[in-house]
């Protein structure tokens, strides 16, 4: 019978358990999620004049007219990887440092550790970010990681690389504050109910903790995608800061959240197989559940 382990036990070994679990997450995920993810970029790009009024029709013309492997599969893959890798290993693993700093976790400490290393490690991933953006901005693009980022790099040099870095910033620190924090309070509130700890109670947990990551995310993830993908589309914006105003200008506030139900449709798989699978993980390399 596997017995579950603490993370105090073997810990030369701890280290390297957690970081092959949340890789291994982590790449499970992304080439799992990258069709929706392909679909929410460009739905949220073309404009509403052009595109298809639902999202399941856009998605139906985008594998008719492109193909399932090129246009919904392939864009941006080996990117999305790269940077769910670079963001999600720090943050995964954040909240269970939090009582050692403060003497008490809680959702609210959950919601600050995912809050700050969200921001930082979503920031460091940008240039893959950026590279995801742009390829899954235009139709079958086919360019490898290796080469795009290499274009940037011609094209617009080491500052290319970070171009939008400060909605990511947000964008990142609001995406796993929502993760961490929700799925933390979602875990308190199933086990104050009397539901034991296990992989229906993740399951349930992950999904609220989708949706408040979507909430909080959104707006910033609408601004990232445009800003980076702008390049594609022919638009020109000057700075982030443009990009939100010009937007809110022509398309009112509520734009902000305009696609909300796409962004939980690619964020709750992805916590559904991140979160669960990661918990999950742990256990078998008898590192225990997150606490």
């Amino acid at each position: 019978m596997l017995s579950v382990q603490s993370d105090n036990q073997q810990p030369q070994f701890v280290a390297l358990r957690r970081l092959a679990c949340a890789g291994t997450t982590a790449a499970i995920a992304a080439a799992a999620t990258n069709p929706v993810e392909v679909i929410r970029v460009r739905f949220q790009l073309e404009s509403a004049a052009t595109r298809p009024p639902s999202v399941y029709d856009f998605a139906l013309r985008l594998a008719r007219d492109e193909g399932l492997v090129r246009g919904l599969m392939q864009p941006g893959v080996s990117a999305w990887m790269a940077s769910m890798g670079v963001a999600f290993r720090p943050t995964a693993r954040t909240d269970h440092r939090i009582p050692g700093a403060s003497g008490v976790s809680t959702p609210a400490t959950a919601f600050a550790a995912g809050l700050s290393t969200g921001a930082l490690t979503n920031s460091l991933a940008c240039p893959f970010f950026n590279v995801k953006a742009l390829q899954q901005s235009a139709p079958s693009s086919s360019s490898s990681l290796a080469a795009s980022l290499a274009l940037v790099s011609r094209s617009a040099g080491w500052a290319g690389h970070y171009r939008g870095v400060s909605a990511l910033f947000v964008r990142g620190g609001a995406l796993s504050a929502g993760q961490l924090g929700g799925y933390d309070a979602a875990k308190r509130a199933v086990r104050a109910n009397g539901l034991a700890e296990g992989a229906g109670t993740h399951v349930l947990c992950s999904l609220l903790a989708a949706g408040c990551a979507a909430v909080l995310s959104l707006p910033p993830d609408i601004v990232l995608n445009r800003y980076q993908g702008a390049p594609a589309v022919g638009a020109h914006y000057s700075s982030v800061g443009d990009c939100a105003s010009q937007l809110v200008r022509r398309e009112g506030v509520l734009s902000l959240w305009r696609g909300l139900g796409p962004q939980y449709a690619k964020l709750a798989p992805i916590f559904l197989m991140t979160l669960p699978l990661y918990e999950q993980l742990r256990r078998l390399a008898g590192l225990g559940y997150l606490r």
